[in-house]
């Protein structure tokens, strides 16, 4: 089973595109992604610490690029969610509190000191889902979205993602 998983990340259309283009940072996110929800999943069970897992994914991924800081600050908040323990919370929330710091420090601070300009040049891209969150929503069910591309990010996987 290993195997066959390594063999659909490897024919995965994203990291397809990314080897065609170029190596590209983002081809590192989906393990550490995977890894992370691999984490939130163990949060269910009695037997498993959610931590591990969880902390092996989430803090790689909050260096791979800016833009998946957010991604780990909304799966510390959906680890929170599913953890039973009080003080786990807590402190699964303020995992999401720091993500969001670590956010703001990079885009405001980090990232403006290497440019030239002294600025953050990419924050059209969170304005649009900032601005009119329920157009993500939309985006995602358009009629005019393309199949293709769907198709390749879930014929490798043989479309057991909208199964699971």
């Amino acid at each position: 089973s290993a195997l066959l998983l390594a063999l659909a990340y490897a024919s995965f259309w994203g990291l397809q595109r990314a080897a065609q283009f170029d190596a590209h940072e983002l081809a590192f996110a989906p393990l550490f992604i995977a890894i992370m929800v691999l984490g939130i999943d163990n949060a269910g069970r009695l037997d498993r610490s959610p931590w591990p897992l969880f902390l092996a994914g989430a803090v790689p991924l909050l260096f791979v690029k800016e833009d998946q800081i957010p991604l780990v600050a909304a799966a510390s908040a959906l680890l929170a969610w599913k953890l039973r323990d009080g003080r786990q919370r807590v402190i699964a929330l303020g995992a999401a509190g720091v993500s969001v710091a670590i956010f703001l420090l990079v885009v405001r601070v980090v990232i403006p000191g290497f440019n030239d300009a002294g600025v953050y040049n990419f924050t059209n891209a969170f304005d649009g889902a900032l601005s009119h969150p329920l157009g993500i929503a939309k985006q995602l069910v358009t009629p005019t979205m393309k199949l293709e591309p769907v198709a390749a990010w879930l014929l490798p996987f043989l479309f057991l993602p909208p199964h699971s």
